[in-house]
């Protein structure tokens, strides 16, 4: 279980670091974002729990999101920090894992589904 945590845990800092730092380039308050994630946090909860159901039950029916919405969406991500001078590691690493899934195939199936 540490394991597990310890590689949500690590995604999460390099994610919020890098919000921050687009935070920054976008000239917006970074602890404005710490407060919003703070009042994200029991809906992200919740979403931590959902996926961990449709992971141990495979039950990706009628996902809420598919893997080809979110994959189309992150590569934005690459090109805004590319455009703010800020290193498009995390987001091109991410971009990449999406597309990788939807060229297989899975580009309507949710999120967790396709992760497998």
């Amino acid at each position: 279980m540490f394991s597990a945590v310890l590689t949500y845990l690590a995604t999460h800092w390099m994610g919020f670091a890098h919000g921050a730092r687009v935070c920054r380039a976008e000239e917006l308050d970074a602890t404005a974002f710490g407060v919003t994630l703070h009042a994200l946090a029991p809906t992200l909860g919740q979403d931590a729990r959902h996926m961990a159901k449709e992971l141990q039950t495979a039950g990706y029916a009628n996902p809420e999101s598919t893997l080809e919405t979110a994959g189309n969406d992150i590569p934005r991500l690459v090109q805004l920090s590319q455009e703010d001078g800020i290193s498009d590691a995390v987001p091109r690493f991410v971009a990449r894992i999406f597309r990788q899934a939807i060229d297989a195939g899975h580009g309507a199936a949710g999120q967790i589904e396709g992760s497998r």
